[in-house]
This record gives structure tokens, C-alpha cells and sequence, in this order.
């Protein structure tokens, strides 16, 4: 019977971790951390597309914006869409085969960063990625909307290139940016 509780407690003994599995103990959680370092990953902005009708602007109406692209110092930072309008409650009419309305619409997008660890990397995408690979530390930065796509009133898509840049500053424990309000005129 000695021998049974020997092992028995042996067993115990050398069997169990010490490791807390609480909650708040994570080595790098993303809320808690011991060094509560935050990384930077988006840039908010909001888009306000329009047109022109007889020295009028006249808001483009879409669900959302799709393909949001932007540039820092050049090199490729990311991509996403804005958030979904409820268009059903907006008055709008069809010029020059775009959606629009008279009041402004402001369509808010928050761009993720694209890192290794969530892009899709293939061998051939490696050596372009070490290459590419854009580190962002504290400082000042010039960054561009290069281009989104908006729905037609027929459904096509229309690609809109643009060449607004604005200075962002990115800051140490910080997630995020604004790049501020961009409206952009479509021809």
C-alpha cells in the first residue's frame, strides 16, 4: 500500500505544471502583455466621393467602398473596404450613370496593415515580401489613397485612382492613425 501512495504522489508530483492558465497571463496577449507594447496596424479615414452638376456637388451613393488602397513613402501598405451605408433611407437620383444625392455621404474605412502573418506567401511571394517589407517606427510618414472602386448605377465597377497624400504620424503605443476626411472628385 506505501508503494501504491509512493508512486501515486510521485506521479502527482512530477505530472502537474506550474503554469497559470489564468486569463491575464498570456506572453503577449494582444490586450494584456507584460511589456503592454502596442503595434501599429491601421490607418482610419473617411472618403467622401462626388461629382460635379452644374458647379454642384453631388454625393456618389454606394453600400460601400470596396479595394480602399493605400501607400506609405510609396510602398504598399494595404487594402479593405469601408463600412456599409443603409442606402435604402438616402434620396438619391442617377446623373451621368452614378447613384448620387445632395447631402454628404461619408463613407469610413480603417486599412490594415498587410503582414506576412496574415497575407497568403508563397515561395515566389517570399524574396518580394523581404524586399518590400515596410517597418513603421515613430515619426512622420506621406501617405496616399492610391485608389477604391465604386458600383455604378448600371453595377458595373469603376476603379478611381487618385493622388491625395496626407502626413500621418505614427506614434509609439498606438494601433491606429487618421489620415483624416478626403473628399474626391470623380470625373
Amino acid at each position: 500500500m506505501k508503494k501504491i501512495i509512493l508512486l501515486f504522489s510521485t506521479a502527482l508530483f512530477f505530472g502537474c505544471t506550474k503554469k497559470d492558465y489564468s486569463p491575464y497571463s498570456y506572453e503577449e496577449s494582444t490586450i494584456y502583455s507584460e511589456n503592454n507594447k502596442q503595434n501599429f496596424s491601421n490607418i482610419v479615414l473617411s472618403i467622401k466621393p462626388y461629382i460635379m452638376v452644374a458647379n454642384t456637388k453631388k454625393y456618389i451613393v454606394n453600400q460601400k467602398i470596396n479595394k480602399v488602397t493605400l501607400t506609405i513613402n510609396d510602398d504598399d501598405f494595404g487594402y479593405n473596404s469601408s463600412f456599409g451605408l443603409d442606402t435604402s433611407i438616402i434620396l438619391k437620383q442617377t446623373i451621368n450613370s452614378y447613384l448620387v444625392t445632395d447631402e454628404e455621404l461619408v463613407y469610413n474605412a480603417v486599412v490594415p496593415f498587410i503582414r506576412p502573418e496574415n497575407a497568403t506567401i508563397t515561395a515566389g511571394d517570399y524574396s518580394s515580401l523581404l524586399n518590400n517589407f515596410v517597418i513603421l517606427r515613430n515619426g512622420f510618414y506621406s501617405c496616399r489613397l492610391n485608389s477604391f472602386e465604386i458600383k455604378l448605377a448600371n453595377g458595373t465597377i469603376k476603379k478611381v485612382s487618385t493622388n491625395i497624400s496626407r502626413i500621418i504620424e505614427v506614434t509609439s503605443n498606438t494601433t491606429s492613425c487618421s489620415m483624416g476626411s478626403l473628399e474626391v472628385l470623380i470625373n
